[in-house]
């Protein structure tokens, strides 16, 4: 049975952005959080699947049809949506076959033509660099890999790390009853402070250990109660690699819970980033902004492009002239010519494909900038 992934490996994108099959098929899918078993996103699904096999056959023919309808019902019966997914995408082609969930809401949508609509996934991509959670308690610490909403704990030599207070307190001997209770409420002040020193000490080997964890770029998530957490950043070296705090025990709670908390952290933490490289955009691209479907095309077809910003859900189309590819026209030229009925996922292919980068942002952010930006290599 094919196997429903979170994140694609850049073998797979490649392979996605890629492909060179005459049919490529596209479907993505709003998922509900009330039913993730699957099975109405499966019937959902088949009466797309009715649609697209017409579609398929009315086309390219039989013999086509019937080899990527098989990998679509396949993939369709394969579906399991998980439990934070919000989103299902199914990607068909004579060398594809892959369904990803998306952790964010998608539009009901299908797509046949010799390229597969790949803005989804490379909104999902900005998100799914891996992180790190690392859960505080004063008895232990755990430690997840993280990627999206999904957590993966360590179980090794190292983690969960076990706080072993096993200091023993010598308890004063009571005098008079006075003199005793003095006494003790010393003991017990000293004793606080001296299992403070040794948490303390604790974290600081759990931070020292930490580092062996943490590939380069990683982030960091810390979780547990304000005191814990408040306690680890005071001591820890990895402050620059701390992205957030979720606040809480979550020992004995589904690690989905953890992970929900934390996937939340995370992209709170990458909007941020990515809100901030749209504020400076004009002194960052400053000479090198193109605005504009059309100019910004002329531009990555001469190799310009260096990265594209564009709204997740601005579509227009396009038109060529037969003989003429560097030109786009948004309205339809009174010259024999060829529509691009998704000029901007096209684009986005073309920049891509000449070593830009494309970033993917919330519909609004780019509104002074008719909804997309192009900063160019010169």
């Amino acid at each position: 049975m094919p196997k429903i992934d979170e994140h694609l490996s850049v073998e797979e994108f490649f392979l996605i952005q890629n492909t060179s099959d005459e049919v490529c098929i596209s479907i993505t899918v709003p998922l509900s959080e009330h039913t993730p078993t699957g099975k109405e996103h499966r019937i959902v699904l088949q009466k797309m699947l009715v649609a697209v096999r017409e579609y398929v056959m009315k086309n390219y023919g039989e013999q086509i049809a019937n080899t990527l309808l098989l990998s679509l019902e396949e993939l369709i019966e394969s579906v399991n949506t998980g439990i934070h997914a919000k989103g299902i995408g199914l990607f068909v082609s004579r060398q594809v076959k892959k369904a990803v969930l998306f952790f964010f809401p998608v539009r009901e949508n299908v797509t046949i033509s010799n390229t597969f609509e790949i803005r989804d996934i490379l909104y999902q991509q900005y998100y799914s660099s891996p992180y790190v959670v690392l859960h505080l308690t004063e008895k232990e610490v755990r430690l997840f890999n993280g990627k999206l909403a999904a957590l993966t704990e360590v179980h090794d030599d190292k983690f969960p790390f076990r706080h072993a207070d096993d200091y023993e307190y010598n308890r004063p001997s009571r005098g008079s009853s006075y003199v005793g209770e003095a006494f003790v409420k010393e003991f017990e002040q000293d004793k606080s402070r001296m299992e403070q020193i040794r948490y303390v000490q604790f974290l600081k080997e759990v931070d020292k250990t930490l580092s062996d964890y943490l590939p380069p770029e990683t982030k960091v998530v810390v979780c547990g109660v304000e005191s814990d957490v408040s306690s680890f950043k005071k001591h820890t070296r990895h402050s620059s690699s701390i992205i957030g705090a979720v606040k809480g025990n979550y020992t004995h709670m589904p690690i989905h819970e953890l992970a929900l908390a934390a996937w939340n952290a995370v992209k709170e933490f990458k909007d941020r980033q990515k809100d901030k490289t749209i504020a400076e955009l004009e002194e960052f691209g400053k000479g090198r902004l193109i605005t504009g479907l059309d100019i910004a095309w002329k531009a990555a077809m001469e190799g310009r492009a260096y990265q594209l910003f564009i709204e997740k859900d601005y579509v227009h189309p396009g038109f060529l002239n037969h003989d003429d590819d560097v030109h786009l026209h948004l309205i339809p030229p009174a010259t024999p010519h060829r529509i691009l009925p998704d000029a901007t996922d096209d684009l986005m292919q073309m920049v891509l494909n000449k070593n830009g980068e494309v970033i993917i942002v919330e519909n609004g952010k780019l509104s002074s900038y008719q909804r997309m930006v192009l900063i160019t290599r010169y």
